[in-house]
């Protein structure tokens, strides 16, 4: 009897104990306060003195591995047309102000994974809406889609016609050099 009490209460216990690391969007306020403060702070004639002069740790910790992949990828090619900003962000500047800003909405259950509203504060009061996709990978919470709402647009990293496009514009534009 007083094993089967202890097993109740070892259950019971660790029942409560839910990590926030279980938590999207503990998850997702985490990385975006981290990676708005990364690059606000970030100072390109002084890159050794910045916080976190490279982010890639960040995206190891938060984004879908596929996702980073490609965006890698696109980042490489020659004049391509398919990233046109940070795509976490959507924007091409950074300020400080915007990790007070940030709001993180509920997460609602989508395909398998959850999608998060993410509001960040931008200039002159206003506000940039973005619905970030999550999934689980390798235990852990990551962002794997990003969509603009406020301007209802969705960078096309996902687009296989367009990836070979700007393969295909690389390899010539290569040729001409």
């Amino acid at each position: 009897m007083r094993g089967l009490c202890i097993a109740l209460l070892i259950t019971v216990i660790s029942g409560c104990s839910t990590s926030h690391a279980d938590d999207p969007t503990v998850v997702l306020k985490q990385f975006y306060q981290q990676y708005l403060t990364a690059f606000a702070t970030y100072d390109i004639e002084h890159p050794e003195d910045s916080a976190m002069a490279d982010n890639s740790f960040l995206k190891q910790k938060f984004a879908s591995r596929d996702t980073e992949d490609r965006i890698q990828k696109i980042s490489s090619l020659y004049e391509q047309e398919i990233l046109e900003s940070d795509y976490y962000t959507y924007s091409q500047d950074y300020f400080i102000e915007w990790v007070s800003a940030l709001k993180v909405g509920t997460a609602k259950s989508f395909m398998g994974g959850v999608v998060v509203p993410v509001s960040i504060g931008i200039n002159d009061g206003k506000s940039l809406q973005l619905s970030v996709f999550m999934r689980r990978e390798n235990g852990a919470w990551k962002i794997y889609r990003v969509k603009n709402e406020t301007d209802n647009y969705e960078q096309p990293i996902f687009d296989a016609g367009r990836l070979t496009a700007a393969i295909n514009h690389t390899k010539t534009s290569a040729s001409f050099k």
